[in-house]
Formats: C-alpha cells, sequence, structure tokens
C-alpha cells in the first residue's frame, strides 16, 4: 500500500484544487470489497490502474475506462464499461460508483438542442438546474454529463504564472476560453475542465 501513501501525499502538496467541494480519500478508505463485486481484486487494481487511475481515485474524480463483471442482486451475470469513482454517504461511510459507457446521453436536465450540440463540441454549458447555477460538459468517451455548482469553484488569481483580470475570471465562470501569454510568449487557451485533477484545460494557439 506504501504506493497508494506516496501518490496521496504528492497529490495533496502538488495540486491546486478548483473545485473547492471535491472529496478527498484516504487509502485506508478504498472498499475493495465493492471492486471486488465488479471483477477487481485488489492484487488486480495494483495491476491494472496506473498511477494516474489511484490519483484521480483518491481525488475523488474518475479512473479510465475499465471492463467490470460479476453478478447482480437478480442472480444475473453482467458485463460493461465503466469508470471507477468513490463517494462518501451520510454516514461517513466509503462507497464504489460505476459510471457506465452510455450509447447516448442521458439529458435529465433538459439540455436544449443547441445546448447538446455545444457539449459534444467539446465547450463547457451554464445551466441552471432547481434554481442553482452549475456547468456541465460531457465525457466524451463514456457519454456521461459532468456536472459543477458554480458556487463550489474556486479559481486561483494566478494562473500559469499570469494574474487573472476580473473580466477573465467572469469568462471562465461563464464556462468560456481565455487566452494568456506566458513570459516565453508563448500563447495558451485556458478554461475549465471539470473532469481534470487540476480543473483547467491548456490548449496552445
Amino acid at each position: 500500500m506504501h504506493i497508494i501513501k506516496i501518490l496521496f501525499v504528492s497529490l495533496r502538496k502538488d495540486i491546486h484544487y478548483i473545485f473547492s467541494m471535491q472529496e478527498k480519500f484516504r487509502e485506508n478508505e478504498i472498499p475493495y470489497t465493492d471492486f471486488e463485486r465488479v471483477g477487481f481484486t485488489e492484487k488486480a487494481m495494483f495491476d491494472q490502474f496506473s498511477k494516474e487511475d489511484w490519483e484521480r481515485l483518491l481525488a475523488g474524480k474518475r479512473t479510465n475506462i475499465f471492463k467490470v463483471s460479476g453478478v447482480d442482486n437478480q442472480g444475473e451475470r453482467f458485463e460493461f464499461e465503466a469508470k471507477f469513482s468513490l463517494h462518501r454517504n451520510a454516514d461517513g461511510k466509503v462507497n464504489l460508483s460505476l459510471h457506465p459507457k452510455r450509447t447516448e446521453i442521458n439529458n435529465d436536465i433538459g439540455l436544449t438542442k443547441g445546448e447538446i450540440k455545444k457539449l459534444y463540441k467539446g465547450k463547457l454549458v451554464k445551466k441552471k438546474i432547481d434554481g442553482v447555477g452549475y456547468l456541465i460538459q460531457l465525457d466524451n468517451e463514456t457519454n456521461e454529463l459532468l456536472k459543477t455548482k458554480i458556487s463550489e469553484i474556486v479559481l486561483p488569481s494566478i494562473i500559469g504564472g499570469v494574474l487573472i483580470t476580473n473580466y477573465q475570471r467572469s469568462r471562465l465562470f461563464d464556462g468560456a476560453s481565455i487566452e494568456i501569454k506566458l513570459e516565453n510568449n508563448r500563447k495558451m487557451e485556458v478554461r475549465l475542465d471539470l473532469d481534470s485533477l487540476r480543473g483547467l484545460k491548456f490548449t496552445e494557439v
């Protein structure tokens, strides 16, 4: 288990979390029994999980896609592809969540055709759900809608060594991209990324 401890310490020290309410987990909270029910023993996890998968799992993010299999409560066998994540119940217990690969988006939040088209193009959508402002992003690998409350996003004042203006901050909160110029004169396009450990996506322009 020592490798996980090293990863978790590194994660806490080096990564600035933009999503303030993102749940974090400790090594001894990993529900290995839950993983075993979908075909992943502790040994299989160590054999198949990459460093990035461990980091993402402990940071409350989703892992890469894996093939899962097992027997459901009705005694029926199942097998499909999914990502893993952890969640904490109201009683503090940590359980495994599965994020299956879908054939299409489960639009349970009333997205318009235009908004769905925007998501498929890799853009973020700002939307109110039950009166609360969210940013929505599509995971193109699973067709899952990722949602984060805007009120829980904490933007740093400096990104890539560049002081961000109030206008640029507003653009990021709207789900739009901004352009920054680094010291070496390289230009980078920056936007929020709900699936990233650091919460930001950088693209050289």
